[in-house]
C-alpha cells in the first residue's frame, strides 16, 4: 500500500516466488525484519502448522514512481519452520531475533483436529476439543513462547523460551536492540516484558503492562520507541460473531520508566469488523482483520 501523497488507493498484491508447488499456505502473525529484508509468516498447512520465511526485494526505480505502475516488492520463498512442538493450528506469531532465530507464541494448548474441530479423529480429538471452555472459565495457563534457531545446512531445533505460560500466548514483538521480547495475551489484558539472554535464547519476565481492554498483535516501532496494539475491545460480541469494535492503541514508557497505555483509535467495526492488527504511517492508521481480505485506512486530524 503506496500511504504518499498522490498514491494509489488500491494496495498491490505480492505475488510469492518460488513457493513450493501443492503445499498449501494459509497466513497468520507476520513478522517483516528491516534487518534482513526478510519476511516471517505463521501458516497454517492443513496437518501441520509452520513458519515460513520470504526474502523481500526492493525494486527501488518502481517504489521512487508517483503513483507505482509496476509490482513495488517480491517475496521469495526462502524455507519452512517446523517442528513437533508446534501444535496443529495453535501458534500464533513469530518475531525475528537474529538471522536465523526466531520467537514463535503458541495461542492454543492442543493441535487442532486436520478436518476441523467439527470433525474430530477419535476420542482424544474430542476430548480435547470439550475441553477448551473449562480451561478458559478455570484460567489455567497452558501456553508458552518457543524459541527456534538453525543454521544454513540444518533443521531448526525449537524448545521452550521460558518456563512462563499464558492463557494464550499471542501477539509478539522484539524491542530496537533485541534484549527484550512482549508477549500479549488478549485474555488476560496483558503484555508480558521479558528479557532475552542473547546467548542462550532464554527468556525471562522482567514486568507487566497492563492494557485496559483485550488485545491482538503488537508492534514494536522503532522511531517512536513504543508498542502499538490492535485492540478488541468486546470479547463477547466477538463470540457471538456480532459486530465487533475495534482500533489502536499504544504502550510507551514515561520519565519515570512506568509503562503508560494511551488511545489513538476507536473504530465501531462498521467498516471493518473485529480488529487484529494496527500500523502507523505519519498521520495515517491502518487497521487490519482476520475476516476481510481488505484493510481500512484511518486519516488522523
Amino acid at each position: 500500500l503506496d500511504m504518499r501523497k498522490g498514491g494509489a488507493v488500491e494496495p498491490v498484491r505480492i505475488q510469492l516466488g518460488s513457493f513450493p508447488e501443492g503445499r498449501r499456505f494459509q497466513g497468520h502473525g507476520l513478522d517483516v525484519s528491516n534487518t534482513t529484508d526478510r519476511v516471517y509468516s505463521i501458516s497454517h498447512n492443513g496437518d501441520h502448522s509452520s513458519v515460513d520465511i520470504f526474502q523481500i526485494d526492493y525494486m527501488q526505480e518502481c517504489l521512487d514512481s508517483l503513483p507505482w505502475d509496476c509490482q513495488p516488492v517480491s517475496l521469495t520463498f526462502i524455507r519452512s519452520i517446523r517442528s513437533d512442538i508446534f501444535p496443529n493450528y495453535g501458534i500464533n506469531d513469530v518475531v525475528e531475533a537474529e538471522e536465523n532465530q526466531i520467537y514463535v507464541t503458541q495461542w492454543q494448548p492442543f493441535d487442532f483436529p486436520i478436518r476441523g474441530t467439527d470433525n474430530p479423529d477419535g476420542w482424544l480429538e474430542k476430548l480435547q476439543g470439550m475441553s477448551a471452555m473449562p480451561i478458559f472459565l478455570m484460567g489455567l495457563k497452558m501456553t508458552q513462547v518457543f524459541h527456534c534457531s538453525w543454521t544454513e545446512d540444518s533443521e531448526a531445533s525449537c524448545e521452550a523460551a521460558s518456563e512462563q505460560k499464558f492463557l494464550g500466548a499471542n501477539g509478539l514483538t522484539i524491542d530496537q536492540d533485541r534484549s527484550m521480547v512482549f508477549v500479549n495475551d488478549p485474555v488476560d489484558k496483558m503484555i508480558t516484558v521479558m528479557e532475552r539472554d542473547k546467548n542462550t535464547g532464554k527468556l525471562t519476565k522482567v514486568s507487566e503492562i497492563k492494557l485496559p481492554y483485550g488485545a491482538d498483535n503488537i508492534e514494536y516501532d522503532d522511531e517512536a520507541d513504543e508498542i502499538i496494539i490492535g485492540t478488541i475491545p468486546d470479547f463477547i460480541a466477538a463470540i457471538k460473531k456480532k459486530q465487533v469494535p475495534g482500533g489502536m492503541i499504544v504502550a510507551h514508557k514515561d520519565a519515570a520508566n512506568d509503562w503508560v497505555v494511551q488511545d489513538v483509535l476507536h473504530h465501531d467495526g462498521s467498516k471493518l469488523n473485529q480488529i487484529s492488527a494496527a500500523a502507523r504511517w505519519a498521520d495515517k492508521v491502518v487497521l487490519g482483520s482476520p475476516f476481510s481480505e481488505g484493510i481500512l485506512v484511518c486519516q488522523m486530524e
